[in-house]
């Protein structure tokens, strides 16, 4: 079979070709001989073209000779009766005018001017005309000069023009006509050409098909020889005669079945393959089963001789003609090594990316968030270092760097808390804590970040309660990943809004809701259903480029339920978001913010701010204050308020203005308030933003006070105090670290970076105890064996530490001989937080673990307490 030489049809390529080629050549000569004879009438038709225009050029001349003549007849006669008969002419003759001239226009193939000109002619004769018609008061003499000096000359060059319109039409006609006989016999000569062209190219086709016959002979013992080197098995079937043409002799060494074999035993091709679509795609094929389109597939075989397992390549092809199926070819090509490779590469391939995605897209994420707060002390530090003179100020920025420094640390703790969380270990403390300063430190962070970003922030607060009970920190981190994402995602112009208030209240506790809404992009359903999942972040929201763990959402729903609430959103592309946490407080320690003995309670007092809830809740809180409360919502309102109240002598005591409001902002409104009533009336200034840039603008508008958002009873009353002149005491001597107090105790503290053990042992030292510092653990080990037992009643070791780490050193000072070696607390101090380390700790003989960076309240409170005795040492 592998030498049987090919049918190629050239026999019928030979027949098919020249009646082909002919039947071409004449239809070339047919559609020649159609177009010039098309030509010709159209030239025909075109030819007669002259004489209608001169048949409507005449009727034109015509319509003017008559009314020439009608005009002379005036200049003889000029009865009424005459210009009736006139008039009557030139109406009948106009119209014959103005048809032929319009055909004259659409059918003159010379110039266009020409006809303009014949026009113009026509339009002036019909206006004098006109007008020596409709002034039958003209004397005679008079007529007879217009029609002798004007419309006579109009007459005659009418008549030369249209005799310039016919000599042109037929000239150009007859050009036309001369130059389509030459084109009749260019075409003709390029019918003759073409033909003669046509059957020159057919004669030398025939004879190199004749000589590529005798060429494909030899090419088919060549390719029957190649076939039979090669690893690929070649196939061919000839349809048409239904019957195998051509297998290549490589089948036994390839795939380890003979030729026979292959094709007359369908039990072992069956056997040869492992699956059975792929057999039944090859039987397919042997049987002659007629495919009409390319098929390829990948199989796996297993060779009979070597027992082992082949991936092949089938590929299929049909060869067309005629418009069917006259043979296809099948090749088999062993991919077994290729595929092994590729799939090496791309499992290397993938797992690197995937790798490299992580570390990149976590590196990212955490090099913006890391930044932001950095960002924050770096500036802070900078300002304070600035005018180190300025108290205030200083304060200030210490406040910001402190906030800056644990949003800092919050950022770390979302890994950790993360796993804390999925692992279990995660619990939630019942502290009393300052709901009022939590809110104002975050209003403080996030109207800078708003600001910066140039997207509007408000804080309002519907609460009079500011002391609870519950877990301050998680809390915390609840408002700060949803205010951090409603910043992100809001664009400027936005506006971004946090609402605290109270939904209901079982038992003791109360039932806190917590609104952040914005006016960012939103998020679609889609997103929605997943948005609590770990490291999940909506593809549409350019979250790579905002920044972002990925960790936020997942980490407050986790807090949230922990917490004993529940969390609700509301969001739509395009159109914002909205969260509300739903949270359980006990109420703390409340404040007593009533008015004083020695004060007036019969204060009038007035606020104004665009935001109406605002107003309402600064109303409701001095109203339990004792105080007569009025508000308006613009700061011209204020004013006319006012100047009402002087006129009628119900004067106010005290005017709160927001800042900003829309129009007159507070300040503007404090100056015209003052400049009106003078120096009584107390105005304070209500705000969220940092409002010491203006501060001496708005003293010297005449601002008494400032009043920070949201509004507690105890910062309104201070306040109000403020404003009055009763806050300017002097302040109370300085305590020790507030309510810690170790003088007495003495501490031995191990850390090998030096700036962290100035920190540290500072820390201790403002709170009274006496530090003995090393700076490596060998050393702590040696300190507090030669010495005294007693001396020491606290040991803070650094975990990292060169030749001897915090572990080694704390098993070495529980092994040694003395009394006191097993009982004194020993504090691990390390940036090392996660679970294992604070169990590795432990199992070291540490009784505590103090994560890095050190809360110093956190480490005086668990001093203070092994110092007391309230835990075990």
């Amino acid at each position: 079979m592998r030498n049987r030489k090919w049918k190629n049809g050239g026999e019928r390529i030979n027949i098919v070709w020249p009646v082909l080629v002919c039947g071409l050549a004449l239809l070339f000569a047919v559609l020649s001989t159609s177009t010039i004879l098309s030509m010709n009438q159209d030239l025909s038709a075109l030819y007669e073209y002259p004489y209608l225009n001169a048949q409507h050029i005449n009727r034109a001349a015509n319509a003017v000779s008559l009314m020439r003549q009608g005009m002379n007849r005036l200049a003889i006669r000029r009865g009424a009766k005459d210009y009736a008969a006139v008039r009557t002419l030139v109406e009948e003759a106009m119209p014959e005018l103005e048809e032929s001239l319009d055909y004259i226009a659409g059918h003159y193939l010379g110039p266009a001017e020409d006809v303009d000109v014949l026009k113009d002619a026509a339009e002036q004769i019909v206006v004098l005309q006109q007008e020596l018609l409709e002034h039958e008061e003209y004397e005679a003499q008079k007529a007879k000069r217009l029609l002798e000096e004007e419309l006579a000359p109009l007459y005659d060059q009418f008549m030369e023009d249209s005799n310039v319109v016919m000599v042109w039409s037929t000239a150009a006609v007859r050009e036309m006509d001369r130059e389509s006989d030459h084109t009749t016999r260019k075409v003709v000569i390029l019918a003759a050409v073409m033909t003669l062209f046509i059957l020159t190219v057919s004669v030398l086709y025939y004879r190199s098909i004749q000589k590529k016959s005798r060429e494909l002979e030899g090419r088919e013992l060549l390719f029957s020889l190649l076939t039979e080197t090669i690893d690929d098995v070649v196939y061919i079937y000839h349809a048409t005669r239904r019957e195998s043409e051509f297998l290549s002799g490589n089948t036994e060494r390839v795939l380890g079945l003979t030729e026979e074999e292959l094709l007359r035993d369908p039990d072992k091709r069956r056997a040869m393959f492992a699956d059975q679509e792929s057999f039944r795609m090859v039987e397919a094929i042997f049987r002659g089963t007629v495919l009409r389109k390319p098929v390829e597939r990948e199989c796996r075989i297993m060779n009979p001789k070597t027992k082992r397992e082949q991936w092949m390549l089938l590929q299929v092809y049909p060869v067309l003609q005629d418009g069917g199926v006259e043979r296809y070819i099948a090749k088999l090509e062993d991919q077994t090594e290729e595929r092994r490779t590729r799939q090496t590469l791309r499992d290397a391939l993938e797992n690197a990316r995937q790798a490299n995605a992580a570390k990149r897209n976590f590196l990212s994420r955490m090099s913006h968030e890391i930044r932001t707060p950095m960002n924050a002390i770096i500036g802070m530090t900078a300002i304070a270092a600035a005018d180190p003179d300025d108290r205030a100020k200083t304060e200030e920025c210490l406040t910001k760097i402190a906030y800056s420094s644990k949003y800092l640390l919050s950022i770390i703790n979302d890994v950790l808390d993360m796993s804390a969380i999925e692992s279990g270990k995660i619990s939630i403390t019942r502290e009393p804590f300052d709901l009022a300063r939590l809110l104002t430190e975050l209003g403080a962070v996030y109207e800078s970040q708003c600001a910066s970003r140039g997207v509007q922030f408000a804080l309002t607060n519907d609460l009079s309660e500011e002391h609870l009970i519950g877990d301050q920190v998680r809390l915390n981190q609840i408002l700060h990943n949803l205010l951090s994402n409603a910043v992100k995602f809001t664009p400027a112009g936005g506006r971004v809004r946090l609402e605290v208030g109270q939904t209901g209240q079982q038992g003791v506790y109360r039932q806190l809701c917590f609104t952040v809404s914005d006016t960012g992009i939103g998020m679609d359903e889609g997103f929605q259903k997943r948005m609590y999942l770990p490291f999940e972040q909506d593809p549409h929201a350019g979250v790579l480029r905002q920044g972002g763990t990925g960790l936020g959402l997942a980490i407050v729903r986790n807090l949230v339920t922990l917490m004993g609430g529940n969390i609700r959103v509301k969001s739509a592309p395009g159109k914002g978001s909205v969260f509300q946490v739903e949270l359980p407080f006990e109420p703390g320690q409340s404040v007593c913010c009533t008015v004083e003995s020695g004060e007036r309670k019969d204060l009038r007092v007035l606020v104004a701010d665009d935001d109406r809830g605002t107003c309402e809740h600064a109303a409701l809180l001095l109203e339990r204050m004792g105080m007569s409360v009025r508000w308006v919502l613009s700061g011209a309102e204020a004013v006319e308020e006012i100047l009402w109240a002087c006129a009628d002598g119900t004067d106010y005591d005290v005017c709160i203005l927001d800042w900003q409001m829309p129009g007159m902002d507070g300040i503007e409104t404090a100056r015209r308030i003052r400049e009106r009533v003078g120096p009584d009336l107390l105005i304070i200034i209500l705000s969220a933003y940092d409002w010491s840039g203006v501060e001496p603008q708005a003293r010297a508008a005449g601002v008494n006070a400032f009043l920070s958002k949201p509004m507690f009873p105890s910062n309104l009353h201070r306040a109000l105090r403020e404003a009055a002149g009763h806050g300017k005491t002097p302040p109370a001597p300085a305590r020790r670290c507030g309510r810690y107090d170790f003088t007495g105790r003495r501490i031995l503290l191990a850390e090998d970076n030096q700036l962290n053990l100035e920190i540290a042992a500072a820390l201790l030292e403002s709170a009274g105890a006496a530090v003995d510092q090393v700076s490596e653990g060998r050393a702590a080990v040696r300190a507090f064996a030669q010495s005294p037992p007693g001396t020491y009643d606290m040991i803070l070791l650094d975990v990292q530490m060169p030749v001897l780490d915090g572990h080694g050193a704390a098993r070495a000072i529980r092994a040694c001989p003395r009394p006191d070696a097993a009982r004194i607390p020993i504090f691990a101090m390390t940036a090392n937080a996660f679970a294992e380390d604070v169990a590795a700790a432990k199992a070291a003989g540490m009784n505590e673990h103090v994560a890095k960076p050190i809360d110093a309240e956190a480490l005086y409170a668990l001093l203070d307490a092994y110092f007391r005795g309230d835990k075990e040492e």
